[in-house]
């Protein structure tokens, strides 16, 4: 295993019911006809989503402020985190420093790193998009 995939133990794994955000911060991640969301959005960035894929707790995130505080968004999906947890591997958790400095945040832990795992992690993004809902579609920009 790549050290790269490793990812810290999360302390506080988010209640089944709880809806998690994945912001959109790049065009191609979305589709212009049909403003679904595509899987690139759920592919692991390593230099960014180190401890996990990035989502913001939605029942205490104020949406809009948050997508504002991005150089560019262009909305924000949800999913729900007993759904993402019935994919293989998946958890929805707050890690240590989540909890100590940013409430809202939480990761989705078990996705790879393309580099790593490259079928796999497509199949987990293409799932998780499918299963993701268009919360919002407004492009914002600093």
């Amino acid at each position: 295993m790549n050290p790269s995939t490793i990812e810290p133990v999360p302390i506080t794994p988010l209640p089944c019911e709880e809806i998690v955000l994945r912001a959109l911060l790049k065009k191609n991640w979305f589709d212009e006809e049909t403003k679904r969301i595509k899987a690139d959005a759920f592919i692991r960035d390593p230099r960014k989503d180190v401890d996990g894929l990035s989502v913001n707790i939605h029942s205490t995130t104020d949406v809009p402020l948050w997508l504002a505080e991005f150089n560019r968004s262009f909305g924000a999906d949800t999913l729900h985190s007993g759904r993402i947890r019935m994919l293989p591997g998946l958890d929805v958790a707050q890690t240590d420093e989540d909890v100590a400095d940013q409430l809202n945040h939480a990761v989705i832990t078990g996705v790879p790193f393309a580099d790593d795992e490259p079928k796999l992690a497509e199949s987990l993004a293409s799932r998780l998009a499918a299963m993701s809902r268009t919360l919002d579609r407004t492009k914002r920009q600093r």
